[in-house]
């Protein structure tokens, strides 16, 4: 891969949606920021270390706020979470990697927007009785004629069991 392809590729945005939270802001981790050493973040019981891309996103289904740690192709590698607001998100993340504040880019994505983006990434999975998709549901029972998510097997479960009680 050339250079040039290979720095495009790095610099490339995130996409509206990743691991079902609508990105917010996003920074590239590049020279004058640096690490300074600790993230306090670990996965696996391994400390994660500096990663060259970041986002603060906020959960599509649940409205939680996270920062992102991800690779160089927008791969989500860990997520920190707890945040009360996107300032108090990138006054933690300035801690970590000192000199981002610059660099943080609006992502200018509407809820509406990244709804309907992972709406279209799920298309084909959604559940057959309900229309949920799998980042609202646990598991699913997937034939060649139907899907079926575990919320609408509990439903259906207690259904038939108040029926059969009233029998």
């Amino acid at each position: 891969m050339s250079t040039n392809k290979r720095v495009r590729r790095s610099l490339k945005k995130p996409s509206t949606v990743l691991d079902d939270c609508r990105v917010l802001s996003y920074a590239f981790i590049v020279p004058p920021i640096s690490f300074s050493g600790h993230s306090s973040l670990f996965v696996n019981g391994t400390e994660i270390g500096p990663v060259p891309r970041l986002a603060i996103a906020e959960q599509l289904h649940y409205g939680d706020l996270l920062v992102l740690h991800c690779d160089i192709d927008w791969n989500v590698i860990g997520v920190a979470a707890g945040y009360k607001s996107v300032a108090k998100a990138k006054r933690q993340v300035e801690r970590i990697y000192p000199g981002i504040r610059g660099a943080w880019v609006d992502s200018s994505i509407s809820k509406r927007q990244a709804l309907a983006c992972e709406r279209k990434m799920w298309k084909g999975h959604e559940c057959s009785f309900c229309n949920k998709i799998p980042p609202q549901f646990t598991y699913h029972i997937k034939s060649k004629k139907a899907t079926i998510c575990d919320i609408c097997i509990r439903k259906f479960y207690e259904i038939i069991n108040k029926e059969e009680a009233n029998v």
